[in-house]
């Protein structure tokens, strides 16, 4: 029964080499999560209690001003839109009407009173000047109401005559036409350095003087009469001399209009 046994060979029984074994890819380490744990009792509200009446004050406080602003809405929209008509229908005009300054320029002058105002001994002077001006209304299509007026003469800042009685007149459109005015000053004292000055310009025949004048006008649109407004000139003059044969040498006039000075 022994002999029936299978013994295996020599051979076979050899060990037989290992294989290097293949470890699997390693794969990265799975991302870190951080978990916060934050006790109970440290867990607030929002508002804190403490702060729930103010903020149900809060509350209230928005919703009564949400139920004011469409009032406050329905009184500035009308001015608003009010504005913008009116200015759209002053640009309309503008362009229609195309309208210009009057313009006012000096003449001529006639000085006397002023012959011995340089003499160191001369009394103080009451000089009369008389004016030809000259109006102009370039506008096609306005007409010019002139009303009342005042012109104030000055050498130097001195006034040497104020007034004028301006004449009422209506100027038609696209006119010119010349005013006469007289303006008288009474006391008028010069300096010793003013004296020197204006001789100076005597003996150079060159005398430069201020006109000023304000007129007051209204204007005429087709048949629309505007309200009162302030013309405004100011002249630079410069005369030859100071006496009835005076010429105006050269003058430089700027104009400027008070619109709202009185309805």
């Amino acid at each position: 029964m022994a002999d029936d046994k299978v013994h295996p060979d020599a051979e076979d029984a050899t060990p037989q080499p290992k294989l290097p074994s293949q470890d699997p890819p390693v794969s990265p380490p799975p991302a870190l999560t951080y978990v916060i744990q934050v006790p109970k009792d440290q867990i607030y509200r929002v508002p804190p209690p403490e702060n729930a009446k103010l903020q149900e004050k809060y509350a209230r406080r928005g919703r009564s001003l949400r139920r004011r602003h469409p009032c406050f809405c329905y009184l500035v929209l009308p001015l608003v839109v009010l504005t913008l008509l009116v200015a759209a229908a002053a640009g309309v005009l503008y362009f229609v009407f195309q309208p210009r300054y009057p313009t006012i320029s000096v003449e001529s002058a006639s000085f006397s009173g002023l012959e011995n105002i340089t003499s160191s001994t001369s009394p103080p002077a009451s000089p009369s000047v008389g004016l030809t001006v000259t109006l102009r209304n370039d506008n096609r299509k306005i007409g010019v109401y002139y009303t009342g007026g005042d012109v104030v003469l000055s050498y130097e800042g001195v006034e040497l005559g104020r007034g004028g009685a301006w004449p009422v007149t209506y100027q038609p459109r696209g006119t010119y036409r010349a005013v006469n005015v007289t303006v008288k000053g009474t006391s008028v004292v010069l300096s010793k350095e003013e004296k020197s000055s204006l001789a100076d310009d005597m003996s150079e025949g060159s005398i430069p003087m201020v006109i000023r004048v304000v007129v007051d006008a209204k204007f005429k649109v087709g048949l629309v009469r505007t309200w009162r407004m302030k013309l405004k000139t100011r002249c630079e003059v410069i005369v030859d001399r100071l006496n009835s044969s005076a010429k105006v040498v050269d003058q430089e006039c700027s104009h400027r209009i008070n619109i709202f000075h009185k309805f």
